[in-house]
Protein backbone atom coordinates (compact mmCIF):
# COMPACT_ATOMS: atom_id res chain seq x y z
CA UNK A 1 0.00 0.00 0.00
CA UNK A 2 1.19 3.51 -0.58
CA UNK A 3 0.28 7.13 -0.26
CA UNK A 4 1.67 10.60 0.21
CA UNK A 5 1.48 13.24 2.87
CA UNK A 6 3.24 16.56 2.76
CA UNK A 7 6.55 16.12 0.96
CA UNK A 8 6.72 12.37 1.69
CA UNK A 9 5.62 9.43 -0.39
CA UNK A 10 5.37 6.22 1.58
CA UNK A 11 5.21 2.54 0.74
CA UNK A 12 3.95 -0.04 3.21
CA UNK A 13 4.99 -3.60 2.48
CA UNK A 14 3.81 -6.79 4.11
CA UNK A 15 6.54 -9.19 3.08
CA UNK A 16 8.60 -8.91 6.29
CA UNK A 17 11.35 -7.07 4.39
CA UNK A 18 11.63 -3.85 2.41
CA UNK A 19 12.24 -4.14 -1.33
CA UNK A 20 14.22 -0.88 -1.42
CA UNK A 21 16.58 -2.08 1.32
CA UNK A 22 17.33 -5.32 -0.46
CA UNK A 23 17.66 -3.84 -3.95
CA UNK A 24 19.04 -0.32 -3.97
CA UNK A 25 22.68 -1.44 -3.96
CA UNK A 26 22.19 -3.64 -7.04
CA UNK A 27 19.66 -1.66 -9.05
CA UNK A 28 20.97 1.76 -10.12
CA UNK A 29 17.48 3.18 -10.71
CA UNK A 30 16.64 2.57 -7.03
CA UNK A 31 19.47 4.78 -5.76
CA UNK A 32 18.47 8.16 -4.34
CA UNK A 33 19.07 11.16 -6.57
CA UNK A 34 20.90 14.21 -5.23
CA UNK A 35 18.56 16.09 -2.92
CA UNK A 36 16.22 13.09 -2.48
CA UNK A 37 15.64 11.93 1.08
CA UNK A 38 14.85 8.25 1.60
CA UNK A 39 13.92 6.65 4.89
CA UNK A 40 13.46 2.89 4.94
CA UNK A 41 12.53 0.89 8.02
CA UNK A 42 12.21 -2.86 7.90
CA UNK A 43 11.59 -5.42 10.61
CA UNK A 44 13.54 -7.89 8.41
CA UNK A 45 11.72 -10.88 9.85
CA UNK A 46 13.36 -13.22 7.30
CA UNK A 47 16.87 -11.83 7.73
CA UNK A 48 17.30 -9.96 11.03
CA UNK A 49 18.21 -7.54 12.42
CA UNK A 50 15.46 -4.98 11.98
CA UNK A 51 17.03 -1.83 10.56
CA UNK A 52 16.53 1.75 9.45
CA UNK A 53 18.33 3.11 6.39
CA UNK A 54 18.41 6.86 5.93
CA UNK A 55 19.68 8.99 3.06
CA UNK A 56 19.24 12.68 3.88
CA UNK A 57 19.62 13.98 0.35
CA UNK A 58 23.39 13.85 0.08
CA UNK A 59 23.45 10.27 -1.27
CA UNK A 60 25.18 9.05 1.93
CA UNK A 61 23.34 6.18 3.59
CA UNK A 62 23.19 5.94 7.38
CA UNK A 63 22.09 2.70 9.04
CA UNK A 64 20.72 1.91 12.47
CA UNK A 65 19.42 -1.31 13.89
CA UNK A 66 16.16 -0.98 15.81
CA UNK A 67 17.09 0.13 19.32
CA UNK A 68 20.05 2.29 18.20
CA UNK A 69 20.70 5.57 16.39
CA UNK A 70 22.62 6.06 13.16
CA UNK A 71 25.38 7.72 15.17
CA UNK A 72 25.13 10.68 12.80
CA UNK A 73 23.59 13.06 15.34
CA UNK A 74 20.74 13.81 12.95
CA UNK A 75 17.19 14.96 13.58
CA UNK A 76 16.17 11.33 12.98
CA UNK A 77 18.49 10.21 15.78
CA UNK A 78 16.94 12.84 18.06
CA UNK A 79 13.43 11.60 17.19
CA UNK A 80 14.41 7.99 17.92
CA UNK A 81 15.90 9.01 21.27
CA UNK A 82 12.91 11.17 22.24
CA UNK A 83 10.48 8.33 21.43
CA UNK A 84 12.34 5.91 23.70
CA UNK A 85 13.41 3.83 20.68
CA UNK A 86 17.10 3.90 21.65
CA UNK A 87 17.86 1.14 24.10
CA UNK A 88 20.88 0.98 26.41
CA UNK A 89 23.93 -0.80 25.06
CA UNK A 90 27.24 -2.11 26.29
CA UNK A 91 29.54 -0.35 27.40
CA UNK A 92 27.02 2.27 28.58
CA UNK A 93 25.34 -0.36 30.73
CA UNK A 94 26.23 -3.82 31.96
CA UNK A 95 25.29 -6.90 29.93
CA UNK A 96 22.75 -7.85 32.62
CA UNK A 97 21.15 -4.38 32.50
CA UNK A 98 20.93 -4.47 28.70
CA UNK A 99 19.40 -7.96 28.76
CA UNK A 100 16.87 -6.99 31.43
CA UNK A 101 15.88 -3.85 29.50
CA UNK A 102 15.34 -5.81 26.27
CA UNK A 103 13.31 -8.43 28.11
CA UNK A 104 11.10 -5.75 29.64
CA UNK A 105 10.76 -3.38 26.65
CA UNK A 106 11.84 -5.32 23.54
CA UNK A 107 8.34 -6.24 22.37
CA UNK A 108 7.48 -2.51 22.15
CA UNK A 109 10.59 -1.63 20.12
CA UNK A 110 8.99 -1.71 16.63
CA UNK A 111 6.14 0.52 17.86
CA UNK A 112 8.61 2.97 19.38
CA UNK A 113 10.68 3.05 16.18
CA UNK A 114 7.68 3.63 13.91
CA UNK A 115 6.36 6.30 16.29
CA UNK A 116 9.71 8.10 16.03
CA UNK A 117 9.65 7.84 12.24
CA UNK A 118 6.17 9.36 12.21
CA UNK A 119 7.35 12.26 14.34
CA UNK A 120 10.42 12.77 12.13
CA UNK A 121 8.52 12.70 8.84
CA UNK A 122 5.25 14.21 10.04
CA UNK A 123 3.44 11.20 8.57
CA UNK A 124 0.40 9.82 10.29
CA UNK A 125 -0.75 6.61 8.62
CA UNK A 126 -4.05 5.23 9.87
CA UNK A 127 -3.02 1.82 11.19
CA UNK A 128 -6.58 0.47 11.12
CA UNK A 129 -6.98 1.52 7.47
CA UNK A 130 -3.63 -0.06 6.59
CA UNK A 131 -4.48 -3.32 8.36
CA UNK A 132 -7.89 -3.41 6.68
CA UNK A 133 -6.28 -2.82 3.29
CA UNK A 134 -8.12 0.46 2.79
CA UNK A 135 -5.18 2.39 1.35
CA UNK A 136 -4.24 2.48 -2.35
CA UNK A 137 -2.42 -0.72 -3.22
CA UNK A 138 -0.42 -2.27 -5.99
CA UNK A 139 0.46 -5.94 -6.32
CA UNK A 140 3.97 -6.45 -7.70
CA UNK A 141 4.55 -9.87 -9.14
CA UNK A 142 7.95 -11.44 -8.73
CA UNK A 143 9.72 -11.96 -12.08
Amino acid sequence: MYGSEGEWTYVLENDHAAIWETGFRRVPSMRPSPGEEVLCASRNLYSPPAAILHVEGDEVMWRAEFGTTTGHGSALDAALTAAGAVFPSIPDATADEVTAYYEQHGARLPTLVFTALGVYTGLSIDQDAAQAGNLPAVHLLAP
